[in-house]
């Protein structure tokens, strides 16, 4: 029965979480993939494809570069102390190449949430858990629908090379 309490509150928070930071939806969210961009606009993404590293931002599960910032006008493209304010920040562009990274963390904060979630003591660590697990999620989804894109345009890429007629001498 706890456990259904739990999950209202999660649901809850996540939603308060994604509001607070006015984040797009994950559709909408650029990810990175091959060293391709994808949903960013022409000039940053000509600007991070000149060398993405320099802008590579904190770790995923213990890796580091887990991201990158795309605020090229002066966000702290090093990350910070706290990798968790790089996923809430809509500058972050996860790289797709991390996605099992992110799903394994996310794992390990989801599991901090039913460690915590009983015991009044801990609501600290609980609510730490959820938003972090929160972001996750979030960043997630964007690596699919970033892998979604990434097919749909290579399939877009084969159809039109097929269509267009022979090129005859």
């Amino acid at each position: 029965m706890t456990k259904y309490y739990t999950h209202q509150l999660v649901e809850k928070h996540k939603e308060i979480h994604q509001k607070i930071e006015g984040l797009r939806y994950p559709n909408e969210s650029p990810v990175a993939f091959r060293g391709k961009i994808l949903n960013l606009d022409e000039r940053t993404t000509q600007q991070l494809s000149k060398d993405s590293r320099s802008y590579l931002t904190w770790e995923a599960n213990g890796k580091k570069g887990g991201g990158i910032c795309s605020d090229i006008t002066g966000c702290n493209p090093k990350g910070t102390s706290v990798h968790f304010e790089c996923y809430a920040c809509d500058w972050f562009v996860p790289k797709l190449e991390y996605y099992d990274d992110y799903k394994a963390e996310q794992t390990h904060w989801k599991n901090v949430i039913d460690r915590t979630s009983k015991d009044p003591n801990r609501a600290a660590h609980f609510e730490n858990a959820v938003r972090n697990a929160s972001y996750l999620e979030r960043i997630i989804n964007i690596c699919e629908k970033g892998i979604e894109k990434f097919k749909e345009e290579k399939l877009q890429k084969q159809v039109s090379h097929l269509l267009r007629p022979p090129e005859w001498e």
